[in-house]
């Protein structure tokens, strides 16, 4: 039977890989957004920039409050668990909303021109 304590750091870990997750799936979705409505370079670096900031913080902060300590595993589950959402918008996602933002975008030119008619 496994020691109360490597459950209790497998079970940080595995919070560290979701939130990993999570952060990565909505940094995707801010880009997604980016592809949809077209934003000026200052912008695009002031959104990376306080996006980053704010969750580096808070990440700070609850790897603090975990027992007080931070951990290396901590780093490296929020990392792989960033990664692996990454891989997986990279391969599957992206593609796919490139697709269908161009599907739309052909149909409202097309719509357009013909108004202009």
């Amino acid at each position: 039977m496994m020691h109360a304590t490597i459950i209790s750091q497998l079970f940080c870990l595995w919070q560290s890989i979701l939130l990993g997750l999570f952060i990565s799936i909505s940094y995707e979705v801010i880009r997604i957004i980016r592809r949809i409505i077209k934003h000026k370079m200052i912008f695009i670096h002031l959104e990376d920039l306080s996006f980053w900031i704010i969750w580096s913080i808070y990440i700070l902060m609850k790897q603090i409050n975990d027992n007080s300590r931070l951990r290396l595993f901590h780093f490296c589950g929020t990392i792989l668990g960033a990664l692996f959402v990454i891989c997986i918008f990279e391969m599957v996602v992206i593609p796919i909303v490139n697709k269908i933002c161009l599907t739309i975008q052909k149909k409202l030119q097309n719509r357009i021109m013909r108004l202009k008619k």
